[in-house]
């Protein structure tokens, strides 16, 4: 016995020799990885790199990232940090930045999940925005690698990609 697969394709086009298919649904994007949203945040602005830390990590480079963080704060010298958390399936990850947009000084908390519904890596990227009243040490924290012991002070949802 044979078996046959047949795949249906809507097609659209004025040129009969070309075949236009419509994405799936499915095919992740990287648009909303965190690492291609942080450039679209920050734009062409220098920021200091408080850091970009990986699962893992010792400890010492997160106490250093969060140190960097609270100086740059306090200094309103803008500043970005980046840090990987471990998922239970997907990749996770934060990230932290304040910017001087002219005279206004604006702290930012990025959160992230590679595939929110479950599934695993990147499949569907989500990362969302919000804006702080600052961001502030938690002080004596046992979370350092998943929180790097800041706050985002009276957050406000700025936004999210992909948006909803």
């Amino acid at each position: 016995m044979r078996c046959w697969l047949l795949a249906l394709v809507s097609c659209v086009s004025s040129d009969p020799h070309v075949m236009v298919v419509t994405p799936d649904a499915h095919v992740p994007s990287t648009a909303c990885l965190i690492e291609n949203v942080l450039p679209r945040l920050v734009g062409t602005a220098p920021v200091m790199d408080c850091g970009s830390l990986g699962i893992g990590g010792e400890d010492a480079a997160f106490a250093a990232a969060r140190d960097c963080v609270i100086a740059a704060e306090s200094s309103r010298q803008p500043y970005m940090v980046l840090w990987q958390i471990q998922g239970i399936d997907s990749r996770v990850a934060k990230a932290h930045v304040g910017l001087n947009d002219n005279t206004t000084w604006t702290s930012y908390q990025l959160n992230y999940d590679g595939d929110p519904g479950g599934g695993g890596g990147d499949n569907r990227p989500v990362t969302t925005i919000w804006k702080c009243g600052a961001v502030s040490s938690q002080g004596a924290c046992p979370d350092l690698h998943n929180t790097l012991c800041l706050e985002c002070d009276s957050p406000v949802f700025f936004d999210r990609c992909p948006p909803r």
